[in-house]
């Protein structure tokens, strides 16, 4: 972490959290979507899987049931390492620099604190709570 401080990455925060915020964007329009029709998509092939072909119904189940853990692990890893980041600061050599190094530190700490996510809507984030929420109603829904 000093070693980015020296070379002038604390002043670029303010680019990454752009960069983040850009992404949850992309992320919304493109797989945010995805969620409500897993959910969809889970019950009716729950259902398939009682009443007609259930070999074929269950290995689809288990791709579509992957295919979301995935995208469910990925938001809840880009969250939890955002939030590790304050850690990292803190426990570096940030003592050393300079006033300048100190703000752009102070900064960094406060913004790190407030985790990225990748927005699911409607149902909230991409996360693991997600995940088992979408699991949960494919139980009830059969």
């Amino acid at each position: 972490m000093w070693i980015m401080l020296q070379s002038g990455y604390g002043s670029s925060w303010n680019t990454i959290s752009s960069y983040s915020d850009q992404l949850n964007r992309l992320v919304q329009a493109t797989v945010g979507h995805v969620s409500l029709v897993a959910a969809l998509v889970f019950g009716c092939i729950g259902n398939q899987i009682f009443k007609s072909k259930p070999l074929g119904a269950s290995v689809f189940l288990a791709g579509w049931v992957i295919a979301m853990f995935v995208i469910c692990h990925a938001g809840q890893k880009i969250r939890d390492e955002s939030l590790s980041v304050t850690d990292a600061i803190y426990f570096s050599d940030w003592h050393r620099g300079t006033v300048e190094q100190k703000k752009d530190i102070a900064f960094m700490m406060f913004r790190s604190q407030k985790a990225i996510f990748f927005d699911a809507l409607p149902f909230g984030s991409l996360n693991y709570p997600l995940f088992m929420m979408q699991q949960t109603c494919e139980i009830a829904i059969r």
